[in-house]
């Protein structure tokens, strides 16, 4: 390695993975210089420590890059992240509002952009240039919006689902409909974001990926995620390919569970990781379950987890791991089950499904329910109760890397164990050990007997084995809040954090003045050397890494109480580590009902009903 130039070791470095590049900074001074020295490596080391978890390699950060128009260098997106760092756990953002034309509706932020699309199931004429719109690009400017329309050849598809949009990536994939004496024929394209022209250009991978077509009763959806990974699920197949291949892309099949009721919810994970939640059929129990016990009598929620490591997708893909959701009460977590009714199971709660992934830069899974409730209070009817349920994935992983290795419980001796969790979306929201105590010690009240079961036997799905709730649930969070019907659509996970806002259901549809907001954040990145208030470069950046100056910052809005909690070492074995962070701003605009809610790791950005947008931009 000595006679190798610094300049291929740097080269090598970067195909290395986050534990190789931290074991090479500690390897000797010179391996030490070169990656505190190296922007593109620091880059990746901060978007790590940040929770950014993509890309895997400093490699893929150069290569996502893409081609998109005015594009920062690597040292501005190093300054630019360190910034928003801070200005995120000291919860102090700049306050914008908009207004976006009536019809159209925000599908994508990213990069100081909003991406705005017309309202599904909306059909839109062709404009005087014989040119469909595909999507509008917003860039604030000077307090005001400026609008740069993607105009398309073709008629696409205006289904819910049919249409997705990244920004990093400068990426449009929808489905072109064709007409057929039975149901439809569908093509997939992909179209640049960004362009200099009239009519926006196809990527290369456009005429191969449209080659491929889905002859479906239903409007197929579309779902994607890091490093190019497409997924389409229609209502007889689920199909996965890399729309970054170009001519080259070849399409794989993945597995569509036979015992899964139809609909179930797709979601893409990272670049390798696809999730399906959905209830298995009752009736198909006594076929797909291997137990020596009578069958259920009614549904229950699974949730399959595919990795996609065949490179030639010739292959099958089948699931790799199978969780079941909870199923009776006392499965669920005391501050979740404290809101349901006692009954028989299965009347509890309504199907599962799984939250927006947000184009798989989510590294949390979250599993949300809609719970049924006894009383509801007439001003909260525009609300539903949601459980939620957030599994980070490197607990996917570990249980992934644990498969062959035998699991000792204590599900067969009698009660299931229960969820350890406190409820953090509510106002009276335990944030002490003692309050965290005084709940768990609760627990034993909660218990009924009516809902109990006993004895679980353990399930095979078609030859996987299912795990039960008290085997991963610990290492998950649970949690209870009231949001809109959509709340799984809304893209409120990047990386490792999940956010949410609150306001009093006396002011949630005030349009007038200011209304008192809470933005309340979770971190499941929370590692012991990791200090939120304190972010450390890993390794630290050396002397000759230039970075360019941030201007003075001003006018920036200052939580009026900003809390942060981390739990402490005795309490983190209850549930996923994390911490809860939760700031109050006074002077946040009235601009009526929030419908949807973006978060891309820069921005927090409400869609009101009335066609208004309020950012909280932390860049």
């Amino acid at each position: 390695m000595d006679r190798l130039d610094d300049y291929l070791v740097e080269l090598i470095v970067q195909r290395s993975g986050l534990k190789d590049v931290l074991n090479c900074s500690g390897t000797c001074k010179r391996f030490n210089t070169i990656i505190t020295c190296s922007t593109v490596i620091q880059l990746f080391l901060h978007r790590q420590l940040f929770g950014r978890s993509y890309p895997s390699t400093p490699h893929d950060l150069i290569c996502s890059s893409g081609e998109r128009k005015a594009g920062l260098s690597l040292a501005q997106k190093l300054a630019t992240l360190s910034k928003v760092e801070h200005n995120i756990i000291r919860y102090k953002p700049h306050l914008r509002s908009y207004k976006i034309p009536h019809g159209q509706v925000i599908c994508a932020i990213g990069d100081g952009y909003i991406v705005t699309v017309f309202k599904p199931n909306l059909d839109v004429d062709p404009g005087p240039d014989q040119l469909y719109s595909l999507a509008t690009i917003w860039t604030p400017y000077e307090g005001e919006l400026r609008a740069k329309v993607v105009k398309v050849d073709f008629k696409p598809c205006s289904d819910p689902g049919a249409k997705v949009v990244d920004v990093e990536d400068n990426v449009i994939i929808c489905m072109q409909e064709f007409q057929l004496e039975r149901g439809s024929l569908y093509r997939t394209r992909v179209i640049r974001l960004f362009n200099d022209g009239d009519i926006a250009r196809p990527w290369p991978s456009d005429e191969p990926i449209s080659s491929e077509a889905f002859e479906s009763m239903l409007t197929p959806r579309i779902r994607i995620g890091r490093a190019g990974l497409l997924v389409m699920s229609s209502d007889r197949e689920i199909r996965w390919t890399k729309w970054t291949d170009g001519r080259e892309a070849k399409w794989g099949t993945i597995e569509s569970p036979p015992y899964l009721k139809s609909p179930y919810s797709v979601r893409v994970y990272g670049h390798d990781i696809v999730g399906i939640l959905g209830q298995c059929e009752a009736q198909s129990l006594t076929q797909s379950i291997e137990t020596n016990s009578d069958p259920w009598p009614v549904c229950r929620d699974y949730l399959l987890i595919y990795k996609l490591n065949h490179p030639t997708r010739d292959s099958l893909v089948r699931p790799t791991l199978i969780l079941r959701m909870p199923w009776t009460r006392n499965e669920y977590s005391f501050m979740m089950g404290e809101s349901l009714i006692h009954g028989p199971p299965g009347t509890l709660a309504k199907p599962a499904v799984l939250a927006n992934s947000n184009n798989g830069h989510s590294a949390v899974m979250q599993v949300d329910v809609v719970l049924e409730e006894e009383d509801v209070h007439p001003q909260l009817q525009d609300y539903r109760p949601w459980g939620t349920i957030d599994i980070p994935l490197k607990i996917i992983f570990a249980m992934m890397d644990n498969l062959d290795k035998p699991i000792s419980t204590g599900r067969h001796k009698g009660r299931t164990r229960q969820i350890r969790s406190t409820r953090q979306f509510h106002p009276t929201t335990p944030t002490t050990d003692s309050e965290i105590s005084q709940m768990l010690s609760a627990e034993e009240e909660f218990k009924c007997e009516c809902c109990i079961r006993l004895n679980e036997p353990v399930e095979l799905l078609n030859g996987v084995r299912v795990f039960s709730p008290d085997e991963w649930m610990d290492k998950a969070y649970s949690s209870y809040t009231r949001s809109l019907p959509d709340l799984p659509e809304n893209p409120c996970i990047f990386g490792t954090r999940f956010i949410e806002d609150y306001r009093h259901c006396h002011e949630h549809k005030t349009t007038d003045g200011h209304v008192l907001t809470e933005i309340k954040m979770r971190n499941y990145l929370c590692e012991s050397e990791y200090d939120t208030q304190k972010p450390i470069a890993l390794g630290g950046m050396g002397k000759t890494l230039r970075l360019p100056k941030v201007g003075k910052d001003t006018g920036r809005l200052r939580s009026s109480g900003l809390r942060v909690y981390k739990p402490k070492s005795d309490t983190m074995d209850r549930f996923a580590v994390h911490t809860f962070s939760l700031g109050r701003f006074k002077n946040i605009p009235a601009r009526g009902l929030i419908e949807h809610v973006f978060f891309d790791g820069e921005k927090f950005v409400f869609e009101h009903s009335g066609g208004w947008v309020t950012m909280l931009d932390f860049a």
